[in-house]
């Protein structure tokens, strides 16, 4: 819901309210939850239980975001990364996004290199990574005036075709 949210949707708050309580509820029902089937060893449960909380803390994540509460994002998405049992790239790119927006420039670049340096990342999710971690280093550096480009030349005719002879005319 949280990704699917724009800024000026008429049931933004509403749909952002919406996320908050399902993934809160999600982290609490979590704590104590049976396993669903007893085949599965206790640690395997136990890192799905991770990554569902992860899930949760990443939607936490991207609601802030639409907020543009870019200090609970971070935390949100860091506590995402943090407790899953296999990081989700896509957050980590996130987190580089709100660390972008919250002008903490090397650290979105360094989470971008984290994100373009992990194996078996989808191609997408990687590309993505590195036009983000380019936009970081031009925010970071954006061109002075010293530094741009020397304005263009007036136009110059140099020597213009000579005119077509008149035909004469019988």
């Amino acid at each position: 819901i949280a990704q699917h949210t724009k800024e000026f949707d008429l049931d933004r708050e509403e749909k952002l309210t919406q996320v908050e309580k399902y993934a809160n509820n999600a982290v609490e029902l979590l704590k104590d939850a049976p396993k669903p089937n007893q085949t599965i060893t206790d640690d395997q449960w136990a890192d799905a239980k991770k990554d569902f909380a992860s899930q949760a803390h990443a939607a936490l994540g991207m609601g802030a975001m639409a907020r543009k509460k870019f200090d609970v994002a971070e935390s949100e998405f860091k506590l995402s990364i943090d407790t899953a049992a296999k990081p989700d790239p896509a957050t980590m790119v996130r987190l580089g996004r709100v660390y972008i927006d919250d002008k903490k420039y090397d650290d979105a670049i360094a989470q971008f290199d984290k994100v373009m340096a992990m194996p078996d990342v989808n191609v997408q999710v990687k590309q993505v990574a590195q036009a983000e971690r380019v936009r970081a280093f031009q925010k970071k550096n954006p061109p002075k005036p010293a530094d741009a480009a020397p304005p263009a030349p007036p136009a110059n005719p140099g020597n213009p075709a000579p005119p077509k002879p008149e035909t004469p005319k019988p």
